[in-house]
């Protein structure tokens, strides 16, 4: 799962501002004293959460992490290979890992899930679905593939960034798409705020969704790919192309 610098900043300049918008909402709810991003890149996330009044944050990332870039002091940030079980020692009020899963072996999806669990009793969590695309997406799956295994581990899905963050164009879509909070299933305190939360919204359907059915039945990495060899073809190429067909003077 090696990015280079150009993918890192790529990824910094959509998942910096969307950690501002959704980060304060779920800080005010929990009110964390300890925070932990587990695939963190360059610690956006860690960041954003020391920023807003956390004073405990750490993050986790590989090997191939630049760590004269990343956000936090290089003492609170812990280098591992994240298809491997993860123990941090301790656990944090809030575990965080989104657009990581990914990027994880299908048979490492549990252990992975594991180490989140191992890590705090509060996981915010999201990854891929299917078909997404991305740099080195080898374990795409349906959020209900990850809330399965969460289940297994003894913990609840409560769906709170979705209905809030859903038409926020300052979040990118896949966070807004994604994310999920879950709880494990014997903190009574943390499942009382969930669920004080969702009876507190406001109601806000998530009306603009496609069924994933539909969603496979019209994509496909040819499509997912196609817009990328596209600009990728020179220029004269496009025009001639547009000349034979009459699409072009």
């Amino acid at each position: 799962m090696a990015y280079d610098q150009a993918k890192h900043d790529r990824s910094t300049s959509v998942s910096l501002p969307s950690a501002r918008e959704i980060l304060p909402y779920l800080i005010e709810t929990f009110n964390p004293d300890s925070f932990v991003d587990v695939g963190a890149g360059y610690c956006n996330w860690a960041h954003t959460a020391s920023e807003l009044g956390v004073q405990d944050v750490a993050a986790v990332d590989g090997p191939w992490t630049d760590l004269s870039r990343i956000k936090i002091p290089r003492d609170r940030f812990h280098v591992h290979e994240l298809d491997r079980p993860l123990d941090l020692g301790r656990r944090f009020d809030m575990a965080l890992s989104l657009e990581v899963g990914e990027h994880i072996r299908t048979d490492a999806s549990r252990t992975f899930v594991q180490s989140l669990c191992r890590a705090s009793d509060l996981v915010i969590f999201g990854a891929a679905t299917p078909l997404q695309g991305g740099f080195m997406h080898i374990n795409e799956q349906w959020q209900s593939y990850w809330q399965t295994i969460f289940a297994d581990e003894g913990y609840i899905l409560f769906d709170l960034i979705r209905p809030k963050f859903w038409n926020n164009d300052h979040v990118i879509y896949y966070y807004r798409q994604n994310a999920f909070v879950y709880v494990k299933q014997d903190r009574s305190d943390l499942i009382g705020i969930c669920r004080a939360e969702i009876a507190a919204a406001p109601s806000n359907p998530l009306i603009d969704a496609i069924h994933p059915a539909k969603y496979l039945e019209m994509a496909g990495y040819d499509v997912v790919l196609m817009k990328h060899l596209v600009r990728k073809l020179p220029g004269h190429v496009l025009r001639t192309a547009g000349r034979k067909l009459g699409l072009s003077r």
